[in-house]
Parts: C-alpha cells; structure tokens; sequence
C-alpha cells in the first residue's frame, strides 16, 4: 500500500496544508526513520478509526449519507453523473469531496441510496 493510499485511509486530507500538518512532527528524522515512523503513525490512525467504526457496511458514514441524499434530491435523476462532475473539478462540498478521496470514485457506481 503506498503512503497516499495509507493517507486516506487514516482520514488525512489530501490537501498541501493538512498533508504538511501531518508530516511535520517526523520532518527532523532521517528519510528512512521518517518514513518508518509516519508509516507506523498512520496504521495507528487507521487502526484507532476501526476500533471506533460505526460505519455501515457500504462504508459511508450517517452525516455522509445526509450529504448523499441531500444532493441527490437537488440534482435529480442524473445526480451520479453531477457529483462525478464536481468530483473532477474539485467543486463538491467538502464532505462528498472526502467521500471520493476516501473510497475512490468507482464506489459511486455501486452505490445505492435507500429509498
């Protein structure tokens, strides 16, 4: 698994400031012990977020599913196909955009809201 993907996973933003905000603590080791350790640190993270989890199986947490269905009752039919559009140009609302960066945008296309 790469470091990005271990970033995500542990609910690191993938933007410059909270990737720096995370990295900063290790920044005065050498490249090799501050790989290791950040590593560790974020397996810590990501463990500590499944000790917690009460997601349900899709992976989509309650406040997300708001935001879903939200969403989907503004845009319609063709909602899908506008949160795939604003996912690709980064307009989404934050929570949605979090959505994608942490299950990827094919999950979209499993997805299913409860009617």
């Amino acid at each position: 698994m790469t470091i990005g993907e271990l970033e995500r996973r542990a609910g690191i933003e993938q933007t410059p400031e909270a990737r720096a905000q995370f990295w900063k603590p290790f920044a005065h080791l050498e490249a090799r012990a501050m790989l290791d350790a950040a590593r560790q640190e974020l397996y810590r993270l990501i463990e500590a977020q499944s000790q917690g989890d009460d997601e349900p199986a899709d992976g989509v947490t309650a406040q997300e599913h708001k935001a879903l269905r939200a969403f989907a009752s503004e845009h319609g039919r063709c909602w899908k196909a506008e949160l795939r559009k604003q996912w690709m140009s980064a307009s989404a609302e934050p929570v949605l955009h979090r959505l994608r960066n942490r299950l990827g945008p094919s999950w979209l296309v499993r997805f299913r809201l409860d009617r």
